[in-house]
């Protein structure tokens, strides 16, 4: 650890050092994972399907974590600016919604949970997933607001645009890592009378899919910068997760009301 807090952490190393290798170790255990009894195989494939999708998520989120570093490091660094005040709310964003996800993950180190606290979680967890969205239509309109009125340029919008989507999916990896965690709970390890189950092939195919596009993903490291400049805003506003700015009301970028969940006592 010399060194290490006298310079910022590298993303990318610390994935390809720690986790990429163990993540694929996971793929390849499970995969080699059998039964000799049928029921027995059928009862535990969702169980094993979470497992992977968790792993699955958790990689995700370190991927989107390693795009977003250069751009928080680089405009953090600036004199006062609109640029850097969105900047700062986008880690805010991450913070907060962080911070709840360990709130909530604690729930899971207690002992008997049982099926109503379970479900109340769950809940929560939906209510967090709709509050975050909820700040991200308010942050996208305050940036399409900022390019009207000059505040900022084509190229830091683009930026933060591209930057507000990978912060939103390590947002969301994150909330649906600790659903499948919650619905986990209830597959026990050992299982001595099997209940008759669904076929889960599909699932499973789905997966497969996923994951093969994934480790297709991984083979391609000369992704480009999500630094691209534009002519103006107007072109972002084509893209998928953009909404008219009209359509919603005027709502000032940090409010209590909008941001993110409170920590709760």
């Amino acid at each position: 650890r010399k060194g290490m807090d006298d310079a910022p952490l590298d993303a990318n190393k610390l994935y390809q050092r720690y986790v990429k290798g163990i993540y694929s170790e996971i793929l390849s255990f499970m995969s080699r994972i059998q039964f000799d009894d049928e029921e027995e195989s059928a009862y535990y494939q969702e169980h094993l399907l979470n497992c992977q999708m968790i792993a699955l998520k958790l990689v995700d989120s370190v991927k989107n974590s390693h795009q977003l570093q250069d751009n928080f490091s680089r405009y953090s660094a600036l004199s006062e600016s609109d640029v850097r005040n969105f900047y700062q709310q986008l880690k805010i964003y991450l913070f907060k919604n962080i911070r709840e996800i360990y709130r909530l993950y604690q729930i899971l180190e207690k002992e008997g949970i049982t099926a109503e606290l379970k479900n109340e979680s769950l809940a929560e967890i939906e209510r967090l997933i709709e509050k975050s969205k909820q700040f991200e239509r308010v942050f996208r309109r305050e940036i399409f607001m900022a390019v009207r009125k000059d505040e900022i340029d084509g190229f830091s919008t683009s930026s933060l645009m591209n930057d507000l989507n990978y912060s939103r999916r390590i947002v969301k990896s994150l909330y649906d890592i600790l659903a499948l965690a919650f619905e986990s709970q209830y597959h026990p390890f050992i299982h001595d009378e099997p209940e008759e189950i669904e076929d889960d092939a599909s699932a499973l195919s789905n997966l497969k899919e996923t994951l093969d596009e994934v480790l297709n993903d991984e083979a391609n490291e000369n992704a480009p910068s999500n630094l691209v400049p534009v002519d103006n805003a107007a072109s972002i506003a084509e893209s998928d997760d953009a909404e008219d700015p009209e359509e919603l009301p005027p709502i000032k970028l940090i409010s209590d009301e909008v941001c993110l969940p409170e920590q709760k006592a």
